[in-house]
């Protein structure tokens, strides 16, 4: 191999290896936020059900002149 090519080689390695790891990376970057993104829906429905369900309550009750 001459050395110009045994270079690019090398330098086309050494690419790729970083690129490996920056993928390994993002993909846990990406698993934490889809972690956090579960988390915020359920505390969206969960805060939902609780709004829901005092609206009922309101609903229910008659008002005070009655």
């Amino acid at each position: 191999m001459s050395s110009d090519l045994e270079a690019r080689v090398i330098e086309l390695e050494s690419i790729i290896s970083y690129q490996d790891q920056m993928l390994e990376d993002l993909n846990g970057v990406i698993i934490e936020q889809q972690k956090k993104i579960d988390n915020f829906e359920k505390e969206l429905a969960s805060l939902k059900s609780s709004i829901q369900n005092s609206l009922e309550e309101m609903n229910d009750k008659k008002p005070p002149h009655y």
